[in-house]
Parts: C-alpha cells; structure tokens; sequence
C-alpha cells in the first residue's frame, strides 16, 4: 500500500497541472475567417421600407467564384416550412433570431477570400443585395502564443464599401 506522502504527492502534481499547463502554447490559434450577419428590415408600416414575410419566403442566395458576379457556383434555397434539414443539404435559411437574419462566413487563405461573392435576391420584391469583394484583414497577436486575428472585415454590398470591425451587429437590408 503506497504511503500517504506519495499519495499526498501524487494528487498535488495532479491537481496543480492545469494551473502549470495553462500558459504553454500547446496549439496556437489563428483565425483566418469571419461570420457576417445580415437582416433584412421589418418595417412595412406605412411606406417602410422593409420586407413582408411572404417576400423573405421567396428570399435564396447565389454564390460566386469570382468579382463580377458571373461565374455562378451554387444555388441555396429556403427548405419548405416543415422540411428538416441535413447535413448533407446546403440551404439558405433566414433565422428568426436576429428577426429575419442571415450569416455568411468568409475564409482568408493565403491573398484569396472565399467565397468569392454573392448575391441575394428576393424575388417576390424585385431586390438584389450584390456582396462582392470580401476582404479580411489579419492582424499579428500581441501576447506571447503568437497567431492571427481578424480586424476587419471589408466588402462592397451594391457597389458601397462597408468596413467595420467583426462584430455581430447585423447589416440592414432595405427595399
């Protein structure tokens, strides 16, 4: 039977290892990719400029290989209500958390941000939101670990540059 001091000994190294691990750098992280958010507006009192439900139905998104908007990549649509998802299903969902929301998530690799662009379109309204451009701006951490953040995010939305920092502040889309 082990003696109390090599027990005593044992749980004390045990017990102080989180404490001695946590500031090595096993795995440095660097985050080369953003999440945007977008939503469309509700307002549709009066002359509002916002979006009925039925409008945000017909509502899907096209992805693109390039700038220009002409090499077309993919087609997501809305599932049916009552349609449950996959994880196979690429599908464009308009979430109601942020109210009538969307993300896209864009990657930096090497120069390149993909995807390239898209767009999204609603047909029933007769509106197109044209995202070009993505740009991430990487910034060297300032600590010990090293690695990489994102400090902006850029993009042109129908031809207007937005730069802002990664925040989950949507973007307003307006008829």
């Amino acid at each position: 039977m082990p003696s109390l001091r090599v027990y005593s000994r044992t749980l004390l190294l045990v017990g102080a290892s989180p404490w001695l691990l946590a500031g090595c750098c096993w795995d440095v992280f660097s985050e080369n990719s953003a999440f945007v958010t977008f939503q469309f507006s509700a307002d549709t009192l009066a002359a509002g400029p916002g979006f009925r439900r039925a409008e945000l139905r017909s509502a899907y998104l096209v992805q693109y290989l390039d700038a220009d908007l002409t090499l077309p990549a993919d087609t997501l649509w809305q599932l049916a209500p009552g349609t449950p998802s996959t994880a196979s299903t690429g599908y464009f969902q308009v979430s109601a958390f942020p109210t009538n929301s969307f993300g896209l998530y864009f990657q930096k690799s090497g120069s390149a941000v993909y995807p390239g662009s898209f767009r999204v379109v609603v047909p029933t309204s007769q509106r197109s939101f044209d995202i070009r451009q993505p740009d991430l701006e990487l910034v060297e951490r300032d600590d010990r670990c090293g690695g990489q953040y994102v400090s902006r995010v850029r993009f042109t939305l129908n031809g207007e540059l937005l730069d802002r920092e990664p925040t989950t502040t949507p973007i307003i889309l307006s008829k």
